[in-house]
């Protein structure tokens, strides 16, 4: 039984090793007739939280890159209304599109 939830379940193995012993051989007969049932089981669980674990660094790190790029334009912004030359807002990184871009949306 040790061996089946081990590779079953190696993270909660102690808790099932428990649990099973407390239930008797009901438990241990079901986990051992439906072993591969149960691995795919544990798997599809793990594979989904992982997945969504995933999503939720994909959409931080979506965030982060839009608050940058707001924060860019706020330069830009402050940049252009401070009067700064062209010249030097293009060494400072910014394109000749973002430039004229933001110049014609400014009063």
């Amino acid at each position: 039984v040790d061996e089946v939830i081990a590779e079953v379940l190696p993270d909660g193995k102690e808790r099932v090793i428990s649990g099973l012993k407390s239930q008797g051989k009901v438990l241990t007969d079901f986990f051992q007739s439906r072993k591969d049932e149960v691995i795919k089981m544990t798997h599809l669980d793990f594979t989904w939280e992982r997945r969504e674990e995933l999503i939720r660094k994909e959409e931080r790190e979506e965030g982060r890159e839009e608050g940058r790029r707001e924060a860019r334009l706020e330069n830009l912004r402050n940049m252009l209304a401070a009067g700064i030359d062209d010249k030097i807002l293009l060494v400072a990184g910014f394109s000749e599109e973002e430039i004229q871009r933001e110049k014609a949306i400014q009063p």
